[in-house]
């Protein structure tokens, strides 16, 4: 798995790389990143030890799949759009002073529901493939 990791992070810093002109002229979104990241890989982490200990203990089977899957993606939803929203504030403000406040909130908060969900997914699903 650690190994896994380390091949996503290579290959997420070679993708902002070919992004670094775009990143340039929007420099006030880096800011956000790290954040960004490591929300991802938080949700990610929950849902996988939650199902896993569910596994675990026999609360879960692979024929409660889809309920599970059900249940934390409303999970991960919420969670999403809970941090969207306080990031969305710090976003205005901090876009704000480059004239873009408004902009950077929307693309801030929508980032850290689809990066959420995405994680969510790719690691709940991995649980029960192992």
């Amino acid at each position: 798995m650690a190994r896994d990791s380390c091949i996503c992070q290579s290959s997420l810093w070679c993708r902002i790389a070919s992004y670094e002109e775009l990143l340039n002229q929007h420099i006030y979104v880096v800011f956000f990143l790290p954040l960004l990241i490591a929300s991802g890989g938080n949700t990610g982490s929950q849902s996988t030890t939650l199902v896993i200990r569910a596994m675990a203990v026999g609360d879960v089977t692979m024929r409660d799949w889809g309920k599970v899957f059900a249940k934390e993606a409303l999970v991960s939803f919420a969670l999403g759009i809970t941090m969207a929203a306080a990031i969305a504030v710090i976003g205005y403000y901090r876009g704000s002073d480059y004239g873009a406040g408004t902009e950077t909130a929307i693309i801030i908060a929508l980032s850290m529901v689809i990066v959420c969900d995405v994680w969510w997914t790719i690691r709940c699903n991995y649980s029960f493939c192992l």
